[in-house]
């Protein structure tokens, strides 16, 4: 199993990996409760996000691909010539987004700033246009969607991690999960956060929590949603910081000014 950067023939069978990685994630399932009945267009939206991040200056893309070596037991498939592939299977994908205006984290955004990925984008947001006024997403439940959005916009503020490497998504293809390849994907970010001393930041899934608190992710925040309490925010600090350097003792600082502020308001009330 290798990783390496998004090519845009990987796009379809990353939206496809998305979608069946998430067919029963609790979260999705709440934002998306007709996928099932309306699975294309549920595929649909995850194949133009991808577009856009595959299009926009400082998101970095990888896939993970398998070697021949990782499809031994996989032979009877293989003499039927099903689910073989000689230049490799993509089975996982991994967004981030490199958030910062460092040196470090320009250089993550030069190769998307030329004119060429400028017409993309314009072409893309002109598709984007048109879906929002003209296609319904029937999957979807919009309004359920924009709760969302607004739980989640202060993630992450700006005052406390001015720089960081953000995962936006991370999906195993469902055949492939428990064998290491979200650690294999997650991993490469933790390097950067370590080279670049920066933290790496996500809002973990149920079933991701596990994997992210085995790599040295903690809990930080949390966010009211279905109807109960989810955990916010994971963080992952590079080793060796201070109390006044880590962003994690800030930001739990700044979450507990604002549980005190909720419950002031309560109380107001």
């Amino acid at each position: 199993m290798h990783i390496h950067p998004l090519e845009a023939a990987d796009i379809p069978e990353v939206a496809s990996i998305l979608a069946d990685a998430l067919l029963d994630d609790e979260l999705w399932a709440w934002l998306a409760p007709n996928r099932l009945k309306y699975y294309s267009e549920y595929r649909a939206g995850f194949l133009m996000r991808t577009k856009v991040r595959f299009s926009t200056p400082g998101w970095v893309l990888h896939v993970a691909v398998t070697d021949p070596e990782d499809e031994v037991g996989r032979e009877h498939r293989r003499e039927h010539g099903q689910g073989y592939e000689p230049r490799g299977k993509v089975v996982g994908y991994c967004a981030w987004e490199r958030v910062g205006d460092s040196p470090q984290a320009r250089k993550w955004r030069e190769d998307k700033e030329t004119i060429g990925w400028w017409l993309e984008r314009r072409l893309l947001n002109l598709q984007l246009r048109y879906a929002d006024m003209f296609i319904q997403n029937n999957a979807i439940d919009s309004s359920r969607l924009r709760t969302y959005a607004s739980a989640t916009a202060g993630n992450f503020p700006s005052d406390i991690f001015p720089e960081l490497w953000y995962v936006g998504m991370l999906a195993i293809h469902p055949g492939y999960q428990r064998m290491g390849i979200g650690k294999m994907l997650l991993q490469w970010g933790i390097e950067r956060g370590t080279a670049e001393n920066v933290p790496v930041g996500l809002e973990p899934s149920l079933k991701g929590a596990g994997l992210y608190k085995k790599l040295g992710f903690r809990d930080l925040g949390t966010v009211e949603l279905m109807g109960k309490e989810w955990v916010a925010m994971m963080l992952w600090e590079p080793p060796g910081l201070s109390a006044e350097e880590s962003w994690f003792g800030r930001a739990t600082e700044a979450e507990r000014e604002k549980e005190e502020e909720k419950m002031m308001l309560k109380g107001v009330e």
